[in-house]
């Protein structure tokens, strides 16, 4: 399955949002390859898969201590 790509301007709102303190100013359009992309929705949901399991691993590894 292949990525959704972004413009930069797309891109530049993701990651103003992801940037907190950082000031508009240093963010340039130009600073962002234009083939940005994002996760698919089906890589998203088999990561969070991934990382819920290792959570939940570790979760009953501390609760047995």
């Amino acid at each position: 399955m292949k990525a959704r790509q972004l413009t930069p301007e797309q891109a530049l709102r993701v990651t103003k949002s992801i940037s907190n303190g950082k000031q508009r100013s240093q963010l340039n359009i130009s600073d962002f390859d234009k083939n940005f992309s994002f996760a698919t929705e089906s890589e998203v949901k088999t990561q969070s898969g991934r990382i819920r399991t290792q959570f939940n691993k570790t979760i009953k590894e501390l609760a047995h201590r």
